[in-house]
C-alpha cells in the first residue's frame, strides 16, 4: 500500500463490497489501515475487494452481516476486533434506497429502510465505540 497515514489502525466498513463502501475500504487500505468489510448478498464482490486490497499489500477480511440483524452487526464488530486486535474506524456505509412514488411503497418498505439506514448504524456505532480508544472515528 502506498501511504502509511493509517498504519496500525483497523477499520470496519459496513456495505463494503460495492459502490461507495468498496471505494472507502480501498482508500482506507491504501492509507495503511487493516480493513474488515461487510456484505449481505455480494460475497463474490466482497472477496474481490479483499483480494484487490491484499494484492496491493494490505490486510482485509470480508464478513457476511445483514444490517437488518442486530446480532449480525454486533458479531461483525467483534469479528473485526478479533481479526485485527483493535478497531479504530467504523464507516457506516451500508444502506438501501427504494425510489418509487410514495403511494406504491409499503410500510414494510419504510420499516426496512429505517432498519438498514438508521437502526443499524446506531447498533454498529454503539458496538464499535466499546472497542475504540481515544481518537477513534465513527462515520
Amino acid at each position: 500500500m502506498s501511504s502509511s497515514r493509517l498504519n496500525g489502525k483497523a477499520a470496519l466498513v459496513t456495505g463494503g463490497s460495492r459502490g461507495i463502501g468498496a471505494a472507502i475500504a480501498r482508500r482506507l487500505a491504501a492509507d495503511g489501515a487493516s480493513v474488515a468489510l461487510t456484505y449481505v448478498h455480494g460475497e463474490e464482490q466482497a472477496r474481490a475487494v479483499v483480494a484487490e486490497i491484499e494484492a496491493k499489500g494490505g490486510r482485509a477480511i470480508a464478513i457476511k452481516a445483514d444490517n437488518r440483524d442486530a446480532v449480525a452487526i454486533d458479531k461483525a464488530v467483534d469479528d473485526a476486533v478479533t481479526a485485527f486486535g483493535r478497531l479504530d474506524i467504523l464507516v457506516n456505509s451500508a444502506g438501501i434506497w427504494r425510489a418509487a412514488p410514495i403511494d406504491t411503497l409499503s410500510l414494510a418498505d419504510f420499516d426496512e429502510t429505517m432498519e438498514v439506514n438508521l437502526r443499524a448504524p446506531f447498533i454498529a456505532s454503539k458496538a464499535a465505540a466499546a472497542h475504540m480508544g481515544e481518537g477513534g472515528s465513527i462515520i
